[in-house]
């Protein structure tokens, strides 16, 4: 497997990254208050019809179940129309990104997805849009990212898979969930930090990589925890350490911090979703979904629901925006120096 000697980083995943950033609170992504993008009176007539809401993987991982959920709750709030969640899979993202960003600027065309898709993927790969076209509207979650293994690993450390690891170089495969993604950043971040040499594969999303780890197609994951959430509490998974630096005593607080088990790694690695939309929607539109998605996650119907994979963890589309700029330009950095840019 070709090595790649990536500069120590601190994943803001959140970054998403950085988030990368709730469930799990990034502890360097600025914590926004209500107040911040305050509810404003309505002036227009918004929305007068169903709302699309892209989200650009699979059925089935947490980026499309939170989805669904903050859609179907935010309808009160948002005149009773219907939200529609279409899954738009494919380029890593950015088939779905790209169909938004194509989209009448009116409002009735919306993308939850991870930024990511805009810090990291779009340098990697052409796109039709500069990644500032796509803007946020609302943090909803963040979520860490964990090492994943099924059931029956014979690993029950990080210790011992680093171990074996060691005494058999380029024998273990490794999966991740997108080839551009936090997750491979903070894959190769961990194998260049710890010297090993491991094979990886990238799947399609959060829950085709749970399905590959359960059936035994590759030997662990790097994993969104909010997709395995179930397999951890059914049993069917165990987590042998969390790559972000927080631990939340609501969601995972017994899976070992990886500060914890490698105090020498620097590593903090979580992923984030939000609501975005073209940047020529109209401010007033915006701040309208803004304030029903708000809504939606004040909801105790809607929090009881979106607890069963994640916590919630709100930030305003301008404290979103901030925290991105900042993740663009260390992911940047950190690609220019592995050669990985787009050409």
């Amino acid at each position: 497997m070709k090595k790649h000697a990536l500069l120590v980083i601190a994943m803001s995943i959140c970054l998403l990254l950085t988030g990368c950033a709730g469930g799990v609170t990034n502890s360097a992504a600025p914590q926004t208050s209500a107040a911040s993008q305050s509810e404003s009176p309505q002036t227009v007539d918004f929305p007068k019809q169903n709302i699309s809401v892209i989200v650009p993987y699979a059925a089935g991982g947490s980026c499309d179940l939170t989805a669904r959920i903050i859609a179907t709750g935010a309808s009160k709030y948002l005149n009773n129309v219907n939200l529609v969640v279409e899954n738009k899979e494919g380029g890593s993202g950015l088939v779905g990104a790209t169909e938004a960003f194509s989209a009448k600027p009116d409002g009735y065309t919306l993308i939850y997805m991870p930024p990511t898709i805009l810090t990291i993927t779009s340098q990697m790969s052409e796109s039709v849009f500069e990644w500032t076209q796509l803007k946020p509207i609302i943090r909803v979650m963040d979520s860490p990212l964990v090492m994943g293994v099924n059931a029956d690993s014979p690993f029950q450390t990080f210790d011992e898979w680093v171990e074996y690891c060691r005494q058999n170089p380029g024998k273990f495969t490794f999966g991740i969930g997108s080839a551009a993604s936090t997750g491979t950043m903070a894959f190769y971040s961990m194998v260049d930090q710890l010297g090993l040499d491991v094979e990886f594969v990238s799947f399609n999303g959060g829950a085709p990589l749970a399905a590959a780890i359960l059936g035994g197609h590759v030997g662990a994951g790097m994993c969104n925890a909010s997709d395995i959430k179930s397999q951890l509490e059914d049993g069917s998974m165990r987590a042998l350490v969390n790559f972000s630096q927080t631990r939340n005593e609501a969601y995972y607080k017994d899976i070992p911090l990886i500060k914890d088990v490698v105090p020498e790694i620097n590593l903090n690695a979580s992923i984030s979703y939000g609501f975005f939309a073209n940047e020529n929607v109209p401010d007033e539109i915006i701040q309208i979904l803004h304030d029903g998605f708000k809504q939606a996650m004040e909801d105790p119907e809607v929090i009881s629901q979106f607890s069963n994979i994640a916590a919630f963890a709100y930030m305003s589309g301008e404290d979103y925006m901030a925290q991105l700029e900042q993740d663009y330009e260390v992911n940047h950095g950190v690609l220019e120096s592995q050669d990985m840019l787009k050409k």
